[in-house]
Parts: structure tokens; C-alpha cells; sequence
């Protein structure tokens, strides 16, 4: 494979990684699924060129790698910590507990109920 087409395939995953970054930063998971078959297509042709790649663009790519895998990290988190929320709002319907001074359950719930005006 000559060095214009080793250059072209590199260019395209680091556009493909764009495209995902985007796609993470906006929520489009349609987009998402679409970038991801390209960019393990890409992959899976940059992987049987790899000998002919200056470390310089493997080390660009492995950073552009990183960086949305911190996306991906931050994604997770965000999701986990609305489950989170949503968990303890379904909760607070089921009662509220209360304890006395010494920390101790009074193992009487108080059910909370919305002030009609």
C-alpha cells in the first residue's frame, strides 16, 4: 500500500472519530451506531497497514481514541447519576423515614402527601 493511501486511511479515522465525538456531544445515537460500523471498518483496514504508519499518527490517533473514550466515561456517569435521581424520586412516594437524636429509625414512616390549596 503506497504512503498516500496509509495517509488517507488515518485522515478518515480521525474524521470518523470526529463524527462520533459529535454524535456523543449531541446524543444522536442513530448517528452514533452508523459512525461506530465506520470507524471498526476503518480500524480493521488501519490495522493491516500498521507497520507502514509513522508512530506520530498512531500516537495522534490512540489521543483522539482516548479523548472519546473519556466522552464515552462521562456519558455513563450522567446516565448512572439520572438513574440515580429518577430511583430516588420514585422512592420518596414509598414514604419518608424518620429518625430520633440517636440516629435511630422510628420504624414510622411519614407519607408525604401534596397540599391541596
Amino acid at each position: 500500500m503506497n504512503f498516500f493511501r496509509t495517509k488517507s486511511k488515518v485522515k478518515s479515522a480521525l474524521e470518523v472519530i470526529s463524527q462520533e465525538r459529535h454524535a456523543l456531544t449531541t446524543g444522536d445515537t442513530d448517528a452514533l451506531v452508523e459512525v461506530i460500523n465506520k470507524k471498526e471498518r476503518i480500524f480493521r483496514e488501519i490495522f493491516k497497514v500498521r507497520e507502514k504508519l509513522q508512530e506520530s499518527e498512531l500516537r495522534h490517533l490512540a489521543t483522539s481514541c482516548s479523548d472519546v473514550q473519556k466522552l464515552y466515561a462521562s456519558a455513563q456517569a450522567g446516565m448512572r447519576s439520572a438513574q440515580q435521581r429518577v430511583q430516588s424520586l420514585r422512592q420518596l412516594g414509598s414514604g419518608l423515614s424518620t429518625y430520633n437524636v440517636t440516629e435511630k429509625n422510628n420504624g414510622a414512616p411519614i407519607i408525604l402527601q401534596e397540599k391541596i390549596a
